[in-house]
Parts: structure tokens; C-alpha cells; sequence
């Protein structure tokens, strides 16, 4: 079967201290049982509107889906 996922928005996500220049650039990643899919970065939002749609085809009801938000430091290392 096919399992078809909308991604709208995260709000007030942490701060983290990256300083006075520091920027962060989060995204989110959605994985259905074997299958990953990634949203676009959203350059310095803590309140990131994505409004993207994703297709897991084969998925089943005893899959497990997990969302994960991830951000980009400006110094370009993955934070979780």
C-alpha cells in the first residue's frame, strides 16, 4: 500500500548557542519501516514552514514512522 505523509510546520524550536553569528537550518527527516525521506532546509527559522508532501510506497500498518527534526550549524555540522 502506499502511505503519503504532508509535512506543514514546526514551531519554537530550541535555540542553540552558536554565539552572535551563528545561524541554525533545520529540516526534517521521516523514515517508514526501510525508507527515508528529507524536507528541504529552512535557513534560520526556528519556526520552519515546509508544506511538503511525501510518498512511501509499499508501507504497511506494522510499520514503525519516525520524524526526526535535524539542523545545519553554520559551521555546516548536523546537530540532532
Amino acid at each position: 500500500s502506499v502511505l503519503t505523509v504532508h509535512v506543514v510546520e514546526a514551531k519554537g524550536l530550541p535555540k542553540m548557542d552558536l554565539g552572535t553569528t551563528g545561524t541554525v537550518d533545520p529540516y526534517l527527516v521521516i523514515t517508514c519501516g526501510e525508507s527515508k525521506r528529507r524536507t528541504k532546509v529552512k535557513k534560520g527559522s526556528y519556526s520552519p514552514l515546509w508544506d511538503e508532501e511525501f510518498v512511501f510506497k509499499g508501507a504497511t500498518e506494522d510499520d514503525v514512522i519516525l520524524f526526526e527534526v535535524a539542523m545545519l550549524l553554520t559551521r555546516g555540522k548536523k546537530c540532532k
